[in-house]
């Protein structure tokens, strides 16, 4: 995008030497603006072509398993065949696109947002209450199953994060808008993408809170990104999370004083991330990180 408009100024100014200098400028802006839409629109339509084939090919694969959605975490076995290897595929696919694609600042910002404790909090309390969690792991779990499900934890906090606040984020940003508008967007599709789960068996009421918990929790893995620059912080904050909650879920109806006081705290953190969501809003309404990494709207 900007070797284009630098390469139309360049045009008009060989080919248009006496033009007055502000009508030049406007005729510019209006390519640029042009340029800008079109290729907000390409970058918009490539990452939903992602989240499309990711969609296919993961869930696509937990579904052919064979594998129970309830049972999913309850054996070696499962955890290999529903969880592994399913995401093992999608990364390999995520991979490949962005050796194709080459996008960059999918995996780090250009520049650094603004933070402050407020925003901060959101995360705080996720790494708090997943630390807690891990207090309930049931006794007995066999150390190849607790492998497997690191390891699915890794998987699915290196595909998920790349694929919403990495490639969508990155595509909404090319469109210049508003940082609060992206983060939203990208938050409500990675909620919306957990639809998939009603394929693999999951009841549509646990559905529903899947998508209305991921949106709003996705809005605090945008937020380590934000407040590092880099998306390998969301990835490790979002595989630990999902660590925390599959080794608690290994054995069936496993209930403590510690994953009782986790859950506590996701609720609480549900009504922090929407506050957070609320001020972004109403104080940083047109805050935007430009391609070079300069904030407007500040």
């Amino acid at each position: 995008l900007r070797t284009v408009q630098d390469d139309v100024r360049t045009r008009i100014e060989a080919n248009y030497p006496s033009i007055l200098v502000e009508d030049r400028d406007e005729y510019v802006g209006a390519v640029k603006d042009q340029i800008n839409q079109f290729l907000s629109l390409i970058t918009a339509l490539l990452a939903l072509a992602v989240i499309i084939g990711y969609s296919l090919i993961t869930p696509g694969l937990m579904v052919f398993s064979g594998v129970d959605y309830g049972d999913l975490l309850y054996s070696s076995h499962n955890v290999l065949h529903g969880v592994v290897i399913p995401l093992a595929a999608g990364a390999v696919f995520l991979i490949l696109v962005q050796a194709f694609l080459r996008w960059d600042h999918v995996f780090s910002d250009p520049g650094r947002l603004p933070m402050n404790k407020l925003l901060w909090a959101p995360v705080v309390v996720m790494v708090v209450g997943g630390l807690i969690r891990l207090t309930g792991i049931p006794a007995g779990v066999l150390f190849e199953h607790i492998g497997l499900i690191l390891l699915g934890g890794v998987l699915v906090g290196f595909t998920e994060e790349t694929v919403f606040r990495g490639f969508l984020l990155r595509s909404l940003r090319a469109g210049e808008r508003p940082e609060i508008q992206i983060a939203l967007i990208v938050s409500l599709a990675f909620g919306l993408f957990h639809l998939t789960n009603v394929f693999t068996g999951s009841p549509l009421g646990g559905v529903i809170f899947q998508v209305i918990l991921a949106s709003i929790t996705g809005f605090a893995l945008y937020l380590a990104r934000r407040g590092t620059g880099l998306l390998v912080a969301g990835m490790v904050l979002h595989g630990f999370w999902d660590v925390s909650t599959f080794l608690v879920q290994s054995k069936p109806d496993v209930q403590t004083v510690g994953t009782g006081i986790a859950f506590g705290l996701m609720l609480a953190n549900l009504v922090l991330v929407v506050i957070v969501m609320i001020w972004a809003w109403r104080n940083q309404p047109t805050l935007k990180l430009t391609e070079s990494g300069t904030l407007e709207g500040t």
